[in-house]
């Protein structure tokens, strides 16, 4: 019981410390506490203070990442615009739903019926020889 008190205590004195602004080298040093262990249990549920938090160095790029997804580009275009790794490209926009993309009658070439391989015959159903869809004939 004396053991639980005893690091109530010392849990309350930390947790003032790092409210005051002192960092965890600090607070480790003015309580005398040895292990990264005690520090961590002591300081459990109290949040980091915002002076140590790190700015990140591309926050305009990853938003500029996922307006540009937003507008329909694929990873390869974004990539291309910002001149990052498609890895990080993708770990920046990975939660936004894929862009629209073609479907496959929107994408095709229509094929020409009149000359060529398919051709009509008195109204009849087309008679086909040799490639039914358009492009380069054999020669």
């Amino acid at each position: 019981m004396i053991k639980k008190a005893a690091f109530l205590e010392l849990r309350e004195r930390a947790i003032a410390l790092r409210r005051a602004g002192k960092s965890r080298r600090e607070i480790k040093e003015l309580l005398g506490i040895g292990s990264n262990q005690t520090l961590n249990e002591a300081l459990r549920g109290e949040p980091p203070q915002p002076w140590t938090w790190r700015p990140n160095a591309k926050d305009d790029l990853r938003a500029r990442a996922r307006e540009l997804r937003e507008q329909g580009l694929a990873y390869h275009q974004i990539v291309a615009e910002l001149g990052v790794s498609k890895s990080t490209v993708s770990a920046w926009v990975n939660d936004m739903s894929r862009p629209d993309r073609l479907s496959y009658e929107g994408g095709r070439i229509p094929a020409t019926t009149t000359t060529g391989a398919c051709a009509s015959m008195s109204g009849a159903a087309p008679t086909c020889t040799g490639r039914s869809r358009g492009g380069p004939q054999p020669r």
